[in-house]
């Protein structure tokens, strides 16, 4: 086979491993639900350069993992690479400003229920830093136990109780107001899962910040912050 055959099949590996983080064998099956009859040697023969791809193969493959051909025509492995690493930025950048809304829309019904918000996107934005800066470091609240049981206990010898004791939000009668204890511990339970989800969040645009710097170093990708601030701004005016 001929060099540029290689090449694109190395483009292509890059593309299924960094962009799309798919096995082999999930590529051959979208592959197939497309017509193609592929498997996972095909997959591999493409990317060893050892089975040039036809043109409407191309276009349908690329077309099943979300992306153009032109991710996979690059003619340097410097190029590809380059621009892996600015599509990986463009989908963190994208995935922080969800977090972020659905962060804001979480919060909101503290707000609107008059009750304390426990934390602020700013504390949040803070961790996810720290959490890049020492990926070891412990943060976040653990879950607490609303039964009012020991935090010690394992799940083995809860789930083995002769009587476990109700979760209050289990108790709550239909059609029956809410108390802003039971509130409180709903809304305090779906804002750890959104500030965590920003913590990742920050975290993925770090990394692919620092990935992108060396290939685009005229390129000034903005900020964490200044991602989150936009979503503010945006949610208000709207």
């Amino acid at each position: 086979m001929g060099a540029y055959d290689e090449q694109i099949g190395r483009n292509l590996r890059r593309v299924r491993r960094e962009l799309g983080h798919l096995d082999r064998s999930t590529v051959a099956f979208r592959m197939r639900l497309r017509g193609w009859p592929w498997d996972e040697d095909v997959v591999a023969a493409v990317e060893d350069g050892a089975r040039p791809i036809l043109r409407t193969e191309a276009v349908d493959l690329m077309s099943a993992l979300g992306y153009s051909t032109a991710f996979i025509t690059m003619r340097t492995d410097a190029e590809s690479v380059a621009e892996i690493a600015d599509q990986r930025l463009v989908v963190a950048a994208a995935d922080l400003r969800e977090a972020s809304d659905h962060w804001f829309e979480t919060a909101a019904r503290f707000d609107a229920n008059g009750l304390a918000i426990p934390t602020t996107i700013e504390r949040v934005l803070v961790e996810g830093r720290e959490a890049f800066a020492d990926p070891d470091a412990v943060l976040g609240t653990p879950a607490p136990a609303p039964e009012g049981g020991a935090a010690s206990t394992t799940l083995a010898e809860w789930e083995d109780l002769p009587e476990r004791p109700p979760h209050p939000l289990d108790t709550i009668g239909v059609g029956v107001p809410w108390t802003d204890e039971q509130l409180g511990m709903q809304y305090g339970h779906d804002l750890r899962e959104a500030s965590d989800a920003v913590r990742v969040a920050v975290v993925e645009w770090l990394r692919a910040a620092a990935a992108h710097a060396p290939h685009w170093p005229d390129d000034t990708p903005g900020s964490p912050e200044q991602i989150v601030e936009d979503v503010r701004s945006l949610r208000i005016g709207g």
